[in-house]
């Protein structure tokens, strides 16, 4: 079986069953890089349904979507078997055990050696980074998940249910974090800036990735560190390139940069002083470890920071 999107010119591209980019449907992920799996699940929304149908329209709509990218000169599927693995059979009703079936369904397609891509759904305020930011605080001044009643939402309905006075706290982001500010009742306790180094995005690649394409995996750290060289060089030009990438309500660059003030982009001399043996990444690690461990997300015996972190690729 070839895994790639169809020839649009033999098979039109309003003809066959719609699956993620025209590519071949599966049941059995083995023998796949990447497997796309759809989660029609909306049930845990506070404000909007509309998520469950997505997997549908995104399949729909992504007839359109060509193998090869121009402004890229990339063709991934020349390098990646990719397959629609269809869609989590969801529990209209309840997101726990929706949840527990997603959780099943990404578990199958690890164990098959392929990396799942989900797409739609809802968001689960369990797990998030919300969730780990809060947790850090309460252990901050000797409390617990367990001293407090929390509400299950995602950051954005937190944000929104904050400002609206139906709830009493929230733990939200931009652009939430400053309407929250703003509105007659709110008060900030406290942002990630006071936690540097806590709240991180990280690039993240399975070992036998690293194992078997080392120099990819430097050459795309390397880019990324001239990428943060030129945003200090071309900080108007690079804003409104990123804008127009990410868009919604972060399209308008003079917007954009004004969230970067509670950002800081590392360039290779930070990474290289986090990533550094008993840097900062280690201690932010291992107290992401041992959180999600006590709630029963880290089933790993004994793992420690120095096991999942590899700081030789920093490369310039």
């Amino acid at each position: 079986m070839e895994f790639r999107p169809r020839d649009a010119f033999r098979s039109p591209r309003f003809a066959q069953v719609a699956t993620f980019m025209r590519l071949p449907q599966v049941d059995d992920p083995a023998g796949l890089d990447v497997a796309l799996l759809g989660v029609p699940f909306d049930g845990a929304v506070s404000y909007r349904p509309g998520p469950r149908f997505a997997p549908r329209d995104i399949r729909q709509h992504s007839v359109l979507v060509r193998p090869y990218n121009p402004a890229l000169a990339v063709d991934p599927f020349r390098v990646l078997k990719v397959a629609d693995a269809g869609d989590v059979d969801v529990d209209p009703l309840g997101f726990e055990q929706t949840f527990e079936r997603v959780e099943e369904a990404v578990d199958r397609v690890l164990a098959a050696g392929a990396m799942p891509l989900c797409v739609g759904g809802d968001h689960f305020g369990e797990g998030s980074v919300s969730h780990f930011f809060l947790g850090f605080l309460l252990q901050q001044h000797g409390l617990s998940l367990a001293d407090i009643v929390p509400v299950n939402m995602t950051a954005g309905d937190a944000g929104a249910a904050f400002v609206a006075g139906r709830v009493d706290a929230a733990v939200t982001w931009e652009p939430w974090l400053t309407r929250g500010k703003q509105a007659p009742h709110g008060h900030l306790l406290v942002d990630s800036s006071a936690t540097p180094g806590l709240i991180v995005d990280a690039l993240v690649f399975r070992k036998d990735v690293l194992r078997r394409r080392e120099v990819e995996v430097r050459n795309v750290v390397r880019a990324w560190h001239r990428g943060v060289e030129y945003w200090k060089q071309h900080p108007e030009e690079s804003n409104r390139i990123m804008a127009q990438a990410v868009g919604g309500w972060l399209k308008d660059p003079k917007v954009f940069a004004e969230t970067l003030t509670g950002i800081r982009y590392y360039d290779y001399a930070l990474n290289r002083a986090f990533f550094a043996p008993g840097g900062g990444i280690y201690k932010t690690a291992q107290f992401a470890i041992d959180f999600w461990a006590r709630l029963g997300k880290v089933q790993v015996p004994g793992l420690r920071a120095a096991d999942i972190v590899d700081g030789s690729f920093i490369a310039r």
